[in-house]
């Protein structure tokens, strides 16, 4: 039986997917709930997807063919993905395309498109993604949990040259990041209200959550294999970006040299890449995505909170744990939560209004932010 989907989903995309009468029988095995930024999730694996990107997850698992040097850009939706995929673009080919060429493909394309979700790609497509002069090297983006991607690049074993990158950011700015976006994306017949898509995001249902577990699984994997994957944080990006690309460019296996340094190459790749320049370019206010998603649904203005402070940007406040160590404050909580599940206390609580479950949850899901440490906190500790 095909599933039932609503009318702004049935674009040319989505009706190849559901003519594939194999797939349509795989998803109603699966168990399914309302989602946030589309009408249905499938949980597959552990973790939620909108149909589109689980027939995109399905097909690279099974028709994925490695190269020597692949990337794989990683994110949760909405935690920085269309930034860090214009800067890895321009890391990459930054001698190809130095970042002040006039002509630079970024001032014409949608990160997006340079970088495309391999969850939106068809297996014939894989061969021609071309975005590196390396002919051994190709980058891709997903929302894909570590435990979904092929084995062929997880296993160290079988892929000691390929690279993860994974970017994070703190969950209540991802929360508010999702709800416009749902909003914004017209994938759905009606918005979302804040109060349905919050109970469904700390339930876990949003596309590639569990965020928490999404999280927890590239973290864990960053700590066993550091030179295979590199945990990164938005708020550090934001705070501390010459320094966080340095770290990326040397995780790549591509340093800057000292003539690029004294060429101010690093200003150049973040001038380029800034959210002053990429929102205003036409490509980025009028385009369309894959999913015929409109290229400026991608971006929205906010304040990157940092641990502590005393708002994020949003309107939430930012609520560091109440002891000396947030760090073990937050491992404490995360630990509970994950035991108990996300919404335990506050279901116990039965807080019935919006506001008031949206700050208690903000104490909980803060704390997951503290559960990984900044880099030099780390350095500070060895």
């Amino acid at each position: 039986m095909e599933p039932k989907l609503s009318p702004p989903l049935a674009h040319e995309h989505l009706k190849d997917i559901l003519s594939n009468e194999e797939f349509v029988d795989i998803l109603t095995t699966f168990p399914k709930e309302r989602g946030i930024i589309s009408s249905y999730s499938y949980q597959y694996q552990g973790f939620w997807h909108n149909p589109v990107h689980l027939h995109g997850i399905i097909n690279f698992q099974k028709h994925y063919e490695p190269r020597e040097n692949d990337i794989f850009l990683a994110t949760a939706p909405k935690s920085g993905t269309t930034w860090l995929r214009a800067i890895l673009y321009a890391l990459i080919n930054r001698k190809t395309y130095p970042p002040n060429d006039p002509n630079h493909p970024l001032l014409s394309k949608n990160s997006h498109s340079l970088i495309p979700p391999f969850e939106l790609l068809k297996p014939s497509e894989y061969d021609s993604v071309c975005n590196s002069s390396d002919p051994s090297t190709r980058i891709f983006g997903t929302h894909c949990a570590f435990g979904s991607l092929p084995e062929s690049i997880t296993d160290i074993a079988k892929s000691s040259n390929r690279k993860i990158i994974y970017l994070c950011r703190d969950i209540k700015d991802t929360f508010i990041s999702n709800f416009h976006f749902a909003n914004k994306a017209n994938l759905r017949p009606s918005p979302i209200s804040l109060e349905d898509a919050f109970d469904l995001y700390c339930k876990g249902i949003s596309a590639g959550g569990p965020i928490w577990n999404h999280i927890l699984g590239y973290w864990k994997e960053s700590l066993e294999k550091p030179d295979k994957v590199l945990f990164m944080r938005y708020e550090e990006m934001k705070s501390e970006p010459h320094f966080q690309l340095r770290r990326l460019a040397h995780f790549l296996g591509k340093p800057f040299s000292q003539e690029e340094e004294n060429l101010c190459l690093v200003d150049q790749i973040i001038s380029l890449c800034s959210f002053d320049v990429m929102s205003k370019l036409e490509v980025n206010k009028t385009g369309k995505g894959k999913q015929l998603i409109s290229t400026g649904a991608l971006f929205r203005k906010v304040v990157a909170a940092s641990p502590g402070s005393a708002n994020n940007g949003n309107g939430a406040p930012t609520i560091a744990p109440p002891n000396a160590n947030p760090i073990r404050e937050g491992m404490a909580v995360a630990r509970q939560v994950i035991d108990h599940g996300p919404l335990g206390q506050q279901q116990r609580l039965q807080r019935s209004d919006t506001r008031s479950r949206f700050t208690v949850a903000a104490v909980r899901l803060t704390s997951y932010f503290y559960c990984f440490p900044s880099l030099k906190e780390v350095s500070e500790r060895e």
